[in-house]
């Protein structure tokens, strides 16, 4: 696009009041911004993993924009739509940096530092400071989604911001804490003896909820806001709203919004919406309100700042390093190399668990991959062409866990780690990347694979069409086991506290099940030629010598698709020893629990330990 063209969301209601509907739906154009992976410095000597977004061919704005992420699984859940709004304020010529603060993402620390909220207050500080410098603009617009918003808010009190966007705001602390307590009391989870709080995959100590419970906007008096603000409703609930009122009570300029999207873009990953809508408006708000930039073009310059060194290992004193990459086809795949200070020529390669972004659900890869570094192990966590930050090509569906791209991607991993010295290789992953690196086994006779970790997989062979919810179909197919299983709670079925028509379309479906897998067995012994598709690939498996290890959260359903779709050669490997079997008791499918997940990370690293 050449200068001075129309931004990609252009259309300004005539005042910033009201709700957004369908048909002011922007026109999205095809060109794409720069995105510069980069280490930025922390306080204390941490390292924050950020990206800056930017465009020079548009009409270039007198601000960046810098974007605070909530906290927890809503982080995880908007990663894809904060991404797609820094890329549209860069298309509109307002560069963008997102970045992930202590203990969260890929930045150092981890969910029970000490001094969590302080900590996450200079993050901020620092992101504005090193976005300044960087792109040489001297107004700044945060802009904070959930607890990012507090976050935005609070440091309006310590540093001179000229627009401030607060999208569905985390208003009191208090009330944003009952959200995590139902939350964990709807999984079955409590306040543990330490006085943690567990809630959709991440923990909250005690000193951070007594910092966010000191949380109260409307409590501040202080507001450096000097252009204007925007609030930024949650759906089209009311937009009139005390925090506007007080806001508006201390002088602030202020505009309000309410606009669809919200709850479709906090869906699982691989059902999340990006709500154009509401990223449009703020894009055009923030266009409205700032001055073109006078000033000569910034240095956009080249690759990222590309490695770090000092950050400490997870679960040891020890020493990793963490390099950002980008490669494949147009460089547009991108994933963080965790080096050990040890020298090594083998790779574990750790691949995206449904649509969840390189650092794993509940951020599992990211503790992995240093716990491992601490113990001599180098790794590569990347996204796959569709998913996080490796952003597919303009036209291509993006966010689908079962990427037809995928067998490509691999390769184009598996290439880069050889040119980068490394000769042999562990595949490993959750969910569809246990699929991912199953086939990625098979795929490669001429890698040396050394080794296939499958952790919770649900599906062997998947075929376009086939529900994305199969997660949730066999927690449920393991909760409804565990009643038929034990005789003390049948009478809860007759009570109907437990409904029993599922239980008993569970037991048909399981009765099913093992005909199958019987008279499967008997087919392979008596019609080799006639295997199944499974049976097929695990003795091609046995031929290439390349050990599964199959890790189960208890329930989990991928032994029993192995039994009842390759019964005899399943049992044949664990026989022999080329499967071998781990289940981990009272972890779900995505380990969303703390102590689960450590169970699991230890007995990874044990197993991956070196010989």
């Amino acid at each position: 696009m050449s200068a001075g063209a129309a931004p990609e969301f252009a259309f300004a209601p005539p005042a910033f009041q009201g709700l957004l509907r369908e048909e002011s739906m922007p026109v999205l154009r095809p060109s794409e911004p720069q995105r510069l992976p980069l280490h930025l410095p922390g306080a204390g000597g941490a390292a924050l993993f950020g990206w800056l977004h930017s465009d020079a061919s548009a009409r270039q704005r007198d601000c960046v924009a810098v974007i605070c992420n909530p906290i927890g699984h809503e982080y995880v859940h908007s990663h894809r739509s904060l991404r797609h709004l820094a890329d549209g304020l860069a298309r509109a010529g307002v560069p963008a940096l997102r970045f992930d603060y202590r203990g969260t993402g890929d930045s150092s620390g981890s969910d029970l530092d000490p001094g969590r909220w302080p900590a996450w207050q200079a993050d901020v500080l620092g992101a504005v400071r090193h976005a300044r410098e960087r792109t040489g603009r001297k107004g700044v617009c945060l802009i904070g989604l959930r607890l990012g918003a507090a976050l935005a808010a609070t440091l309006c009190k310590e540093v001179d911001v000229d627009l401030l966007v607060l999208w569905a705001p985390v208003v009191s602390g208090r009330r944003y804490l009952r959200e995590w307590q139902a939350m964990a009391s709807a999984s079955g989870r409590a306040s543990a003896t330490d006085g943690t709080l567990e809630g959709g995959g991440f923990v909250l100590s005690a000193e951070t909820m007594e910092a966010i419970r000191g949380v109260d906007l409307l409590a501040q008096k202080a507001w450096r806001v000097s252009r204007r603000a925007l609030i930024l409703g949650r759906e089209e609930t009311a937009i009139d709203s005390p925090l506007g009122e007080h806001l508006t009570a201390q002088g602030i300029a202020l505009d309000s919004l309410g606009a669809p999207g919200f709850e479709a873009m906090m869906a699982e990953p691989q059902h999340t919406e990006v709500p154009r809508l509401a990223l449009g408006h703020m894009v055009d708000w923030v266009v409205s309100h700032s001055e073109p930039e006078r000033a000569a073009p910034w240095n956009q310059g080249g690759e990222a700042s590309g490695r770090v060194e000092g950050l400490q290992a997870e679960a040891a004193s020890s020493v990793e390093r963490e390099e950002l990459c980008r490669f494949g086809p147009e460089r547009r795949l991108f994933g963080v190399l965790c080096r050990s200070a040890q020298a090594s020529d083998c790779a574990v390669l750790m691949l995206n668990a449904g649509s969840v972004h390189h650092i794993g659900p509940n951020r599992v890869y990211v503790t992995l991959a240093r716990a491992l570094a601490a113990r001599g192990r180098h790794s590569l966590r990347f996204d796959l062409a569709s998913i996080g930050d490796s952003v597919a090509p303009p036209g291509a569906p993006e966010n689908h866990p079962y990427p037809p791209t995928a067998a490509r991607d691999v390769r184009a991993a598996l290439d880069f780690l050889a040119r980068r010295g490394y000769r042999n290789f562990i595949v490993l992953g959750l969910c569809s990347g246990a699929h991912t690196a199953f086939h990625a086994a098979l795929d490669f006779p001429e890698r040396d694979i050394r080794q296939v970790i499958l952790i919770n997989p649900l599906t062997f062979h998947w075929k376009e069409g086939m529900s994305l919810d199969v997660s949730g179909k066999a927690q449920a197919a393991s909760y409804y086991k565990g009643v038929l299983r034990d005789p003390s709670r049948w009478p809860a079925l007759l009570h109907r506290k437990i409904p029993w028509a599922k239980a008993a379309a569970l037991a048909r479906t399981q009765a099913a099940a093992l005909w199958k897998s019987h008279y499967g067995q008997a087919r392979e012994w008596l019609l080799p030629a006639a295997r199944s598709e499974l049976s097929r690939d695990l003795q091609r498996l046995y031929g290439l010598r390349r050990p599964l290890d199959l890790v189960l959260a208890e329930g989990d359903p991928g032994l029993d698709l192995m039994m009842a779709n390759a019964r005899r050669a399943t049992a044949k490997g664990l026989k022999s020893g080329a499967i071998r079997l781990k289940v981990i008791g009272g972890a779900d499918h995505t380990f969303s629990r703390a102590a689960p997940r450590a169970e699991l990370i230890d007995y990874l690293c044990g197993l991956l330990a070196l010989r």
